[in-house]
């Protein structure tokens, strides 16, 4: 949201709670819904698709139950 807010010419200002930007572990997850816009932000999805990460996502229940797989639209 910040991206695109910045890209129609707004102020945007980050807030995190977090002390400093060190890298914690954080997994930034893109649904399908959203790639439309980011396609408009030059740049962004080749380095996205450049990343050692696979781009499909296998989620699971406490108790190893499949609940889903994110990922599998087109791109």
């Amino acid at each position: 949201m910040a991206i695109e807010g910045y890209r129609k010419g707004h102020d945007v200002r980050v807030i995190d709670r977090r002390p400093n930007f060190e890298d914690y572990g954080d997994i930034i997850g893109i649904g399908d819904s959203v790639l439309n816009t980011m396609k408009n932000w030059p740049g962004f999805l080749d380095a996205c698709y450049e990343s050692p990460f696979p781009r499909e996502y296998h989620a699971y229940k406490f108790d190893g139950g499949f609940i889903g797989k994110l990922g599998e639209g087109p791109v």
